[in-house]
């Protein structure tokens, strides 16, 4: 049973990191493919206008989902780590350090945001 235990914390990071990879995995972060292969030669300014908005709106909404992805896999991280921290002598020491070493990390990571 203390097998089990020892396993649980991995076992949630892994599935929930293969989750979200496929979740998110899709989405480009970046520019859009079709503001690349469009010709502004014959457009007239309105849709200029009307594109540069909708490209706009794409790269606010990937960045809402980088930054949802970034809360989710904080909180699954940060979560297995405490399991383990708050277990008290359940784990071995190098178990511990694990996840002292995560809380740190995601303490860093938020704060130099």
């Amino acid at each position: 049973m203390n097998q089990l235990w020892s396993a649980a914390p991995w076992v949630v990071i892994i599935v929930g990191l293969v989750l979200l990879a496929r979740l998110f995995g899709g989405w480009n972060r970046y520019e859009p493919d079709w503001m690349n292969s469009v010709s502004f030669n014959n457009a007239t300014p309105e849709m200029v206008k009307d594109l540069r908005k909708q490209a706009a709106a794409e790269k606010k909404a990937a960045e809402a989902r980088t930054q949802w992805m970034q809360i989710v896999i904080t909180l699954a991280i940060l979560s297995a780590a405490l399991f383990i921290i708050l277990s008290r002598d359940a784990y071995s020491d190098s178990s511990q350090k694990w996840a002292f070493g995560a809380v740190g990390t995601i303490i860093g990571f938020w704060l130099k945001k």
